[in-house]
């Protein structure tokens, strides 16, 4: 089974090409592999890419190129979101805040009244 997260990248238009080109071939091909497995959407000004219930683990070679090419972005030009199983297990990068699809971490509590 293993542990689990909820993934999501939003992407400038502009420079999709770029991520989805990584460093090499190979990163090419492993960054398309992993996204094939996304819900992808997409408006005149950016990609959406988000994977639910996902092993999110930094050593698989997808999950690595994914990284690094990102890293290669300016933090304007993505957002990316990672909540994994654990309740304290969130992370976020890049800081294109104001991102159109309004991707965002959100925490509530809910309850019902007996």
């Amino acid at each position: 089974m293993g542990y689990r997260s909820e993934v999501a990248v939003v992407i400038k238009k502009e420079v999709y090409e770029t991520f989805v080109n990584g460093f090499s071939e190979k990163d090419k091909q492993d960054i398309a592999s992993l996204i094939k497995y996304a819900e992808e959407y997409q408006n005149e000004y950016a990609v959406l890419l988000n994977w639910q219930d996902i092993k999110w683990y930094p050593d698989y070679e997808d999950v690595r190129a994914v990284m690094s090419s990102l890293d290669n972005l300016s933090g304007d030009d993505y957002f990316f979101v990672r909540i994994g199983d654990d309740s304290d297990d969130t992370e976020m990068l890049g800081s294109w805040w104001d991102n159109t699809f309004d991707l965002s971490v959100q925490r509530s509590v809910h309850f019902s009244k007996c």
